[in-house]
């Protein structure tokens, strides 16, 4: 199995400490973990002090910077008209396309994505491309759902203390996490957020009953 991993994610699993946790996530250590050709300059690589800033801290920063160092660039696509429609799909961006255009081409698989918009994008326009929504569906394991995986194997007590301190937390975390947050209120809330992607998700076995 291969992981295709995008920026958006990657940013969060380093803000939330998770980065050590992914194989358990995915159940097994992954051949490769792919990004994308300009996902280290992106991130801040060469510009720290601007990775810094985005990831909230110094910390989150490193532990980002010691997973683009290992990763490795996914390879070109071979299919260049295919990525070529993907990007004049309207919500998909150059780096989404290259990645759902690099899952066509490695059947095995899985997407670790923060982009929701992206993947309604083919939601909605996927039909124009049959193949890239066949292979992508079943596949995607987006931010909200490696939080419930992770909470299978981890645990809500070790979860809460590592999404607490993330140090710039998303829309969806700022809405979930609080003093009344219990494991249940987590788990409805992480679901409530990505129920409409539900046709995507990998591991349902894995996920609550309402996302399988």
């Amino acid at each position: 199995m291969f992981a295709f991993v995008d920026n958006d994610i990657a940013l969060k699993f380093a803000q939330c400490d998770l980065m050590d946790e992914l194989p358990l996530v995915l159940e097994e250590s992954p051949e490769g973990y792919f990004i994308a050709p300009h996902a280290r300059f992106q991130l801040g690589w060469k510009s720290p002090e601007r990775g810094i800033e985005r990831c909230g801290n110094k910390e989150s920063y490193d532990r980002l910077m010691r997973f683009i160092e290992w990763a490795t660039v996914m390879p070109s696509v071979d299919n260049l008209d295919r990525l070529e429609a993907l990007s004049n799909i309207p919500g998909i961006d150059s780096g989404e396309a290259l990645l759902f255009a690099s899952m066509c081409e490695h059947p095995d698989a899985v997407l670790l994505t923060g982009d929701k918009r992206a993947l309604q994008a083919l939601q909605k326009y996927g039909g124009n491309l049959p193949e890239v929504l066949d292979m992508v569906t079943g596949s995607v394991v987006n931010f909200e759902t490696a939080l419930l995986l992770a909470l299978n194997k981890i645990g809500y007590p070790i979860l809460k203390q590592k999404l607490l301190g993330n140090p710039r937390p998303d829309g969806v975390l700022r809405l979930v996490l609080g003093e009344s947050m219990t494991e249940q209120l987590l788990q409805d809330g992480l679901c409530s957020y990505t129920r409409h992607l539900s046709e995507f998700l990998a591991f349902k076995d894995r996920l609550p009953p309402e996302l399988q």
